[in-house]
Protein backbone atom coordinates (compact mmCIF):
# COMPACT_ATOMS: atom_id res chain seq x y z
CA UNK A 1 0.00 0.00 0.00
CA UNK A 2 2.86 2.35 0.76
CA UNK A 3 3.94 2.00 -2.88
CA UNK A 4 1.00 4.31 -3.62
CA UNK A 5 0.72 6.45 -0.49
CA UNK A 6 3.79 6.93 1.69
CA UNK A 7 3.60 6.72 5.47
CA UNK A 8 4.67 10.38 5.69
CA UNK A 9 1.68 11.44 3.59
CA UNK A 10 -0.70 9.27 5.60
CA UNK A 11 0.54 10.79 8.86
CA UNK A 12 0.22 14.30 7.42
CA UNK A 13 -3.33 13.68 6.16
CA UNK A 14 -4.32 12.45 9.60
CA UNK A 15 -3.67 15.90 11.10
CA UNK A 16 -6.60 18.17 11.93
CA UNK A 17 -5.57 20.68 9.27
CA UNK A 18 -6.40 18.13 6.55
CA UNK A 19 -8.90 15.59 7.85
CA UNK A 20 -11.95 15.57 10.11
CA UNK A 21 -13.16 13.04 12.66
CA UNK A 22 -16.58 11.73 11.60
CA UNK A 23 -18.91 11.91 14.56
CA UNK A 24 -20.88 8.71 14.86
CA UNK A 25 -18.29 6.57 13.05
CA UNK A 26 -15.59 5.62 15.53
CA UNK A 27 -12.05 5.67 14.15
CA UNK A 28 -12.91 7.24 10.78
CA UNK A 29 -11.47 10.48 9.46
CA UNK A 30 -12.22 11.94 6.03
CA UNK A 31 -9.88 14.36 4.31
CA UNK A 32 -11.76 17.63 3.93
CA UNK A 33 -14.76 16.27 5.84
CA UNK A 34 -18.09 15.38 4.20
CA UNK A 35 -19.00 17.72 1.30
CA UNK A 36 -22.47 19.16 1.76
CA UNK A 37 -23.71 17.95 -1.65
CA UNK A 38 -22.74 14.36 -0.80
CA UNK A 39 -24.12 14.08 2.72
CA UNK A 40 -26.69 11.54 1.56
CA UNK A 41 -24.05 9.33 -0.11
CA UNK A 42 -21.75 9.69 2.91
CA UNK A 43 -24.42 9.42 5.57
CA UNK A 44 -23.39 8.20 9.02
CA UNK A 45 -25.35 5.00 8.41
CA UNK A 46 -23.58 4.43 5.08
CA UNK A 47 -20.12 5.12 6.53
CA UNK A 48 -20.76 2.77 9.45
CA UNK A 49 -21.67 0.13 6.88
CA UNK A 50 -18.32 0.72 5.11
CA UNK A 51 -16.40 0.39 8.37
CA UNK A 52 -18.35 -2.71 9.39
CA UNK A 53 -17.68 -4.37 6.03
CA UNK A 54 -13.99 -3.59 6.45
CA UNK A 55 -13.87 -4.96 9.99
CA UNK A 56 -15.72 -8.11 8.93
CA UNK A 57 -13.57 -8.70 5.87
CA UNK A 58 -10.07 -7.44 6.68
CA UNK A 59 -9.09 -10.85 8.00
CA UNK A 60 -11.03 -12.61 5.28
CA UNK A 61 -8.91 -11.18 2.45
CA UNK A 62 -7.09 -14.47 2.32
CA UNK A 63 -6.04 -16.83 -0.43
CA UNK A 64 -4.32 -20.08 0.49
CA UNK A 65 -3.67 -18.69 3.97
CA UNK A 66 -2.23 -15.33 2.84
CA UNK A 67 -3.71 -11.96 3.72
CA UNK A 68 -4.25 -9.39 1.00
CA UNK A 69 -1.21 -7.37 2.09
CA UNK A 70 0.96 -10.48 1.85
CA UNK A 71 -0.48 -11.34 -1.55
CA UNK A 72 0.33 -7.88 -2.89
CA UNK A 73 3.89 -8.17 -1.61
CA UNK A 74 4.13 -11.58 -3.25
CA UNK A 75 2.78 -10.12 -6.51
CA UNK A 76 5.50 -7.47 -6.43
CA UNK A 77 8.17 -10.11 -5.84
CA UNK A 78 6.86 -12.23 -8.71
CA UNK A 79 6.88 -9.23 -11.03
CA UNK A 80 10.52 -8.55 -10.18
CA UNK A 81 11.43 -12.21 -10.75
CA UNK A 82 9.66 -12.26 -14.12
CA UNK A 83 11.36 -9.04 -15.18
CA UNK A 84 14.78 -10.44 -14.32
CA UNK A 85 14.05 -13.68 -16.18
CA UNK A 86 12.73 -11.78 -19.20
CA UNK A 87 15.93 -9.74 -19.38
CA UNK A 88 17.98 -12.92 -19.13
CA UNK A 89 15.98 -14.61 -21.90
CA UNK A 90 16.17 -11.56 -24.16
CA UNK A 91 19.95 -11.75 -23.97
CA UNK A 92 20.01 -15.48 -24.78
CA UNK A 93 17.38 -15.52 -27.54
CA UNK A 94 13.67 -16.33 -27.96
CA UNK A 95 14.30 -20.09 -28.19
CA UNK A 96 14.65 -20.05 -24.39
CA UNK A 97 10.98 -19.10 -23.98
CA UNK A 98 9.73 -22.69 -24.17
CA UNK A 99 8.75 -24.25 -20.85
CA UNK A 100 10.01 -21.32 -18.78
CA UNK A 101 9.38 -22.03 -15.11
CA UNK A 102 10.07 -19.89 -12.08
CA UNK A 103 9.57 -20.75 -8.42
CA UNK A 104 10.02 -18.56 -5.39
CA UNK A 105 11.70 -19.60 -2.14
CA UNK A 106 8.46 -21.26 -1.00
CA UNK A 107 8.28 -23.33 -4.21
CA UNK A 108 5.28 -21.31 -5.37
CA UNK A 109 4.93 -21.20 -9.15
CA UNK A 110 5.71 -17.70 -10.35
CA UNK A 111 5.74 -18.44 -14.06
CA UNK A 112 4.78 -21.70 -15.73
CA UNK A 113 2.19 -24.44 -15.27
CA UNK A 114 1.61 -26.35 -12.06
CA UNK A 115 2.32 -30.06 -12.36
CA UNK A 116 -0.64 -31.01 -10.16
CA UNK A 117 -3.12 -29.31 -12.54
CA UNK A 118 -1.89 -30.97 -15.74
CA UNK A 119 -4.76 -33.49 -15.76
CA UNK A 120 -7.33 -30.69 -15.53
CA UNK A 121 -5.68 -28.70 -18.32
CA UNK A 122 -5.68 -31.72 -20.61
CA UNK A 123 -9.31 -32.67 -19.90
CA UNK A 124 -11.52 -31.12 -22.59
CA UNK A 125 -14.77 -32.52 -21.20
CA UNK A 126 -15.39 -30.10 -18.35
CA UNK A 127 -17.46 -26.96 -18.88
CA UNK A 128 -18.39 -23.87 -16.93
CA UNK A 129 -21.96 -23.31 -15.76
CA UNK A 130 -24.47 -21.72 -18.07
CA UNK A 131 -24.60 -17.92 -18.14
CA UNK A 132 -27.30 -16.55 -15.78
CA UNK A 133 -30.35 -15.33 -17.68
CA UNK A 134 -29.77 -11.79 -16.43
CA UNK A 135 -26.49 -11.75 -18.39
CA UNK A 136 -27.65 -13.41 -21.61
CA UNK A 137 -27.06 -10.13 -23.44
CA UNK A 138 -23.84 -9.27 -21.65
CA UNK A 139 -22.02 -9.00 -24.99
CA UNK A 140 -24.20 -5.95 -25.59
CA UNK A 141 -22.26 -3.86 -23.04
CA UNK A 142 -20.64 -0.45 -23.10
CA UNK A 143 -18.18 1.00 -20.59
CA UNK A 144 -17.54 4.53 -19.45
CA UNK A 145 -16.23 6.69 -16.61
CA UNK A 146 -18.28 7.58 -13.50
CA UNK A 147 -19.43 10.95 -14.85
CA UNK A 148 -23.08 12.04 -14.68
CA UNK A 149 -23.47 13.06 -18.34
CA UNK A 150 -21.78 9.88 -19.56
CA UNK A 151 -23.88 7.68 -17.28
CA UNK A 152 -27.07 9.44 -18.39
CA UNK A 153 -26.27 9.01 -22.09
CA UNK A 154 -25.12 5.40 -21.73
CA UNK A 155 -28.13 4.32 -19.68
CA UNK A 156 -30.46 5.36 -22.52
CA UNK A 157 -28.09 4.36 -25.35
CA UNK A 158 -29.95 1.17 -26.23
CA UNK A 159 -27.28 -1.15 -24.81
CA UNK A 160 -28.46 -3.78 -22.34
CA UNK A 161 -25.63 -3.18 -19.86
CA UNK A 162 -23.54 -0.19 -18.91
CA UNK A 163 -20.39 -0.86 -16.91
CA UNK A 164 -19.39 2.15 -14.81
CA UNK A 165 -15.61 2.01 -14.69
CA UNK A 166 -14.02 3.25 -11.46
CA UNK A 167 -10.66 1.74 -12.42
CA UNK A 168 -9.07 2.56 -15.80
CA UNK A 169 -11.52 5.37 -16.63
CA UNK A 170 -11.15 7.12 -13.29
CA UNK A 171 -8.72 8.06 -10.54
CA UNK A 172 -8.79 7.52 -6.79
CA UNK A 173 -10.05 11.03 -6.13
CA UNK A 174 -12.79 11.86 -3.70
CA UNK A 175 -14.82 13.85 -6.21
CA UNK A 176 -14.59 11.10 -8.86
CA UNK A 177 -15.86 8.53 -6.37
CA UNK A 178 -18.71 10.64 -4.98
CA UNK A 179 -19.93 12.01 -8.32
CA UNK A 180 -19.90 8.50 -9.73
CA UNK A 181 -21.73 6.88 -6.82
CA UNK A 182 -24.35 9.62 -6.70
CA UNK A 183 -24.93 9.34 -10.46
CA UNK A 184 -25.15 5.54 -10.39
CA UNK A 185 -27.70 5.66 -7.59
CA UNK A 186 -29.79 8.17 -9.51
CA UNK A 187 -29.52 6.01 -12.63
CA UNK A 188 -30.73 2.92 -10.76
CA UNK A 189 -33.60 4.97 -9.36
CA UNK A 190 -34.30 6.13 -12.95
CA UNK A 191 -33.88 9.74 -11.82
CA UNK A 192 -30.68 10.71 -13.59
CA UNK A 193 -32.36 11.12 -16.97
CA UNK A 194 -34.92 13.58 -15.63
CA UNK A 195 -32.67 15.56 -13.31
CA UNK A 196 -30.31 17.44 -15.59
CA UNK A 197 -30.61 15.77 -18.98
CA UNK A 198 -33.99 15.73 -20.67
CA UNK A 199 -36.06 12.58 -21.15
CA UNK A 200 -37.33 12.48 -24.74
CA UNK A 201 -40.51 10.81 -26.01
CA UNK A 202 -38.35 8.04 -27.47
CA UNK A 203 -36.74 7.48 -24.06
CA UNK A 204 -40.20 7.19 -22.50
CA UNK A 205 -41.17 4.50 -25.02
CA UNK A 206 -38.05 2.53 -24.11
CA UNK A 207 -38.20 3.21 -20.39
CA UNK A 208 -38.21 -0.49 -19.51
CA UNK A 209 -35.18 -1.09 -21.70
CA UNK A 210 -32.77 1.32 -20.10
CA UNK A 211 -29.35 -0.25 -19.59
CA UNK A 212 -28.66 -2.15 -16.41
CA UNK A 213 -25.83 -0.51 -14.49
CA UNK A 214 -22.98 -2.71 -13.32
CA UNK A 215 -19.86 -1.75 -11.42
CA UNK A 216 -16.19 -2.13 -12.22
CA UNK A 217 -14.37 -1.17 -9.05
CA UNK A 218 -10.75 -0.25 -8.38
CA UNK A 219 -7.95 -2.82 -8.29
CA UNK A 220 -7.27 -4.64 -5.02
CA UNK A 221 -3.91 -2.91 -4.68
CA UNK A 222 -5.18 0.69 -4.51
CA UNK A 223 -5.79 2.49 -1.19
CA UNK A 224 -8.05 5.53 -0.87
CA UNK A 225 -6.17 8.04 1.33
CA UNK A 226 -9.25 10.28 1.61
CA UNK A 227 -10.78 7.76 4.03
CA UNK A 228 -8.54 7.08 7.03
CA UNK A 229 -9.66 4.40 9.45
CA UNK A 230 -7.55 3.92 12.56
CA UNK A 231 -4.77 5.90 10.85
CA UNK A 232 -4.77 3.65 7.77
CA UNK A 233 -6.26 4.40 4.33
CA UNK A 234 -9.15 2.10 3.53
CA UNK A 235 -8.93 -0.06 0.38
CA UNK A 236 -10.40 1.93 -2.51
CA UNK A 237 -12.42 -1.00 -3.89
CA UNK A 238 -13.99 -1.71 -0.50
CA UNK A 239 -15.26 1.86 -0.13
CA UNK A 240 -16.70 1.90 -3.65
CA UNK A 241 -18.37 -1.50 -3.40
CA UNK A 242 -19.71 -0.98 0.13
CA UNK A 243 -21.23 2.43 -0.65
CA UNK A 244 -22.69 1.11 -3.91
CA UNK A 245 -24.29 -1.87 -2.18
CA UNK A 246 -25.59 0.27 0.67
CA UNK A 247 -27.37 2.71 -1.63
CA UNK A 248 -28.47 0.32 -4.39
CA UNK A 249 -28.99 -3.19 -3.01
CA UNK A 250 -30.77 -2.86 0.32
Amino acid sequence: MEDYVSRDIINELHKDRWSVDIEGVEGLRIVGGIPEEYREILSIEALNFVVNVYEESKYAYEFEGCRLKDLLEHRKMKREMINRKAEEISRRGSSELKNVRLEDKNNTIVLGYREDTEEIRNDNSWKVREIPKAFNRFQDTITGPPVEEVISNCVKSGAHFFMVDFEDSSTVRQDSLLIGLKSITKANERNIITDRYSLTEEDEKNYDYLAEVILRFEGLHLPNPHFLYKNEPLPAHLITVALYLFHNWR
